[in-house]
């Protein structure tokens, strides 16, 4: 067993309730001294992780003080489980503040470009891949870490999916591949998971602040492009959000191609598929998806929470 970063004592944490979110963990908010914490408990072939998420916020903290995230109090691995306990960051979520403020995403739009800025200058050296909790997945060339997805997501295809219809979907991918291919671009960190959940603002003053950004579980080394193909699938709700974010982006020295930003959106696309057929759960309606056709076909079986 192995126990990281303070002097608390798991036995010591006392839970209040559990929190919603997060497919791969369960999370707790807990209590210690009068003082609410997150704790996260990670199972079988997602115990890696705790570890990883401790590396990374580790990582964003020796690069940049101006991103918020959580503080790491205490890390615990057994052959079992691993336990992650974190800071409660207080605030709602996006996704709650857009019931009662639908201009929430336009309000945090600068804030939220300069701390997506300040992430991607993070030194992550010259490899692309997947991030473990050993490290990152070495790959001198993004699209030989991009193949390597393609036919991770194709295990997934084959258990839902017809010959034909697998086909439709890996050639359009290999078409996009191609595209980032003729691209030559140093790494950067990339987040992915940025859905309106994973980011709580807080009102203050009228002003809409936020206050930390949750679960760089997703997070790999790659193209920032990346990055915004995913707010753009899973973050905005309107093109105009998406466009408030992109120009305060640029508006502070930051630089997307168009042309990327396309082929990664069909990356998040494919991604999105194999993992709503792995969880047998809808994340969002088909009509959104590039594979509307497909998902209405397979949508029956599945679990909706959207």
């Amino acid at each position: 067993m192995q126990s990281e970063v303070s002097e608390f004592c798991l036995n010591e944490f006392k839970k209040i309730r559990e929190l919603k979110g997060g497919l791969r963990s369960t999370s707790y908010l807990v209590e210690y001294n009068n003082m609410h914490y997150v704790m996260q408990i990670y199972n079988n072939k997602n115990q890696y992780q705790a570890r990883k998420k401790y590396n990374l916020f580790k990582l964003i903290n020796e690069s940049s003080k101006n991103i918020p995230i959580p503080t790491v109090y205490l890390i615990n691995e057994d052959i079992n489980s691993s336990i992650l306990v974190t800071s409660y960051i207080y605030g709602d979520t996006i996704e709650h503040l857009y019931e009662r403020e639908s201009n929430a995403i336009k309000m945090i739009s600068t804030e939220l470009a300069k701390i997506l800025y300040d992430i991607h200058k993070i030194n992550v050296g010259k490899y692309y891949g997947w991030i473990t909790e050993a490290g990152v997945n070495k790959k001198t060339k993004i699209g030989d870490y991009l193949n390597d997805e393609l036919e991770r997501f194709k295990d997934y295809y084959k258990k839902e999916l017809n010959t034909s219809q697998i086909k439709h979907v890996m050639n359009i991918g290999r078409k996009a591949l191609n595209t980032i291919n003729s691209f030559e671009i140093s790494p950067s960190l990339v987040w992915y998971d940025l859905n309106r959940n994973n980011i709580i603002a807080k009102n203050e003053k009228d002003i809409l602040k936020v206050n930390g950004i949750l679960d760089p579980g997703g997070a790999r080394y790659g193209y920032k492009e990346w990055d915004f193909a995913f707010m753009l699938k899973n973050f905005c709700k309107t093109k105009y959000e998406f466009e408030c974010i992109i120009n305060e982006y640029l508006s502070i020295g930051g630089s997307i191609s168009e042309e990327l930003l396309k082929s990664f959106i069909i990356f998040v696309e494919l991604d999105d598929l194999a993992m709503q057929i792995a969880d047998c759960t809808l994340y969002r309606p088909p009509s959104t998806s590039l594979f509307e056709d497909i998902l209405i076909n397979i949508s029956g079986k599945f679990e909706k929470i959207y």
